[in-house]
């Protein structure tokens, strides 16, 4: 095999026995390597606590001065930090490998899969995909942005960074070279959908660019498509009531099971967990003292367990009312927590669209009805308990009677996190 040559920007191509290795340069992340602080605190602060709560759970004994031999009981509660000791000390080195640029991206593709490796510091971090399972390569933006004291944008990085997302009929795109110059990350695509075609001999694979997927960076320009009609899903409670001066959309709860999208079920596992270990802790042989420690990682657990219960009932349980009056967009939430209400003007709305909570479920994203302004920021976040047909159907509809542009294909990935 003839070797492939190097792609600009400091990508190395290297040929390997049944494919392509490309590896890049590392990234530089300008201001938003700081991000890194904030994992060296949580790391410092994961493996503090799992210190604590291993020496308190062995250092016991006679008058607790440490010189008896632990039970059985406290062993087994002293091992259970171990993977949170582990996870402290790794969230701490990747912090420091974030803090001081250590990051780069590879990718390996062969004849019938591909490898995207993210090499953080120490760390490799690998995600696969078969080639029978790509539809496409999306060149996506990425670059970070943080809020100034006037409430504008700010970029945190020299350039326009880029990803590219590999989607196909998995779900949930792959993404590759993350953060990394926009004209690269196209070079690197248009290379990749080359690979991919000449190993596999699969012509399907292609890449969108971004002009053709109109990204954010191009919304402002009218770069916008065409709305097609979504119809009302049959399955729908919804109800839509015309107004004279306006319109309304009531959203009747979706019921425990399919609101909480798994989490009430989920809940129930986990507390009937809890129940049982906190049984086992109370009513075990009571020859050696609990430690203090013991009851706070119980009850620590307790609290998330109850979280995620009260949550998975609020989602079931709550009702949403969407209405549009006399220039005035409103959202009215009723649920387990109270009445919560947000109101917008009109022309303060800059698009409606289904996107990502930011939760998942079993690795699916949840979806939401998100309304965003014209800046493109997130000012109502509803619904994520319904499904997604239903999301696009209110989205579309609300589009519509607002004159609003449809809803981009790909909108920008930072917008998204």
């Amino acid at each position: 095999m003839t070797q492939a040559p190097d792609l600009p920007g400091g990508i190395r191509v290297e040929n390997t026995m049944d494919g392509v290795h490309y590896i890049l340069p590392g990234r530089d992340l300008g201001e938003a390597r700081k991000i890194g602080i904030g994992f060296i605190i949580a790391g410092l602060f994961v493996t503090g606590f799992m210190i604590f709560w291993m020496g308190g759970v062995l250092n016991f004994g006679s008058g607790g001065k440490g010189n008896g031999i632990p039970g059985l009981f406290s062993i087994g509660m002293g091992l259970m930090g171990v993977p949170g000791l582990i996870a402290g000390v790794g969230i701490v080195s990747l912090g420091i490998a974030i803090f001081r640029n250590m990051g780069h991206s590879e990718i390996l593709v062969s004849h019938d899969r591909m490898w995207s490796i993210e090499c953080i510091g120490p760390f490799k971090l690998r995600f696969k995909r078969d080639i029978s399972m790509i539809d496409r390569f999306v060149v996506d933006d990425v670059t970070p942005k943080t809020r100034t004291n006037d409430g504008s944008w700010k970029v945190m990085v020299k350039s326009q960074l880029s990803v590219i997302k590999v989607e196909g009929k998995s779900g949930k795109p792959m993404l590759v070279a993350i953060a990394y110059p926009n004209e690269m990350v196209k070079t690197l695509a248009d290379s990749l959908t080359a690979s991919v075609a000449g190993l596999s001999h699969r012509p399907g694979a292609f890449t969108v660019s971004e002009e053709k997927n109109i990204p954010v960076v191009d919304e402002s320009q009218g770069a916008v498509p065409v709305d097609a009609p979504v119809a009302k899903p049959v399955d729908s409670k919804a109800i839509v009531r015309e107004m004279e001066n306006g319109f309304a959309i009531v959203m009747p709860p979706a019921g425990l099971f399919k609101g909480s999208k798994g989490l009430f079920l989920f809940s129930l596992l986990w507390n009937g967990f809890m129940v049982m270990m906190t049984s086992i802790m109370f009513f075990a042989d009571k020859t050696e003292k609990t430690p203090v420690p013991a009851y706070l990682f119980i009850a620590a657990f307790w609290a998330v367990g109850i979280g995620i219960l009260l949550g998975a009932i609020n989602m079931g349980k709550r009702q949403t009312i969407i209405a549009v009056v006399a220039g005035t967009f409103g959202v009215k939430t009723t649920g387990l927590f109270g009445t919560k209400e947000i109101k917008l003007k009109i022309d303060e709305i800059g698009s409606v669209r289904m996107g990502a909570s930011g939760g998942e479920v079993n690795d699916k994203a949840i979806m939401e009805l998100q309304v965003l302004d014209k800046d493109g920021n997130k000012k109502i976040r509803v619904l994520s308990e319904r499904k997604e047909d239903e999301l696009l159907w209110i989205a579309w509809l609300i589009r519509k009677k607002l004159a609003l542009p449809g809803e981009l294909k790909k909108t920008a990935f930072w917008k998204n996190v």
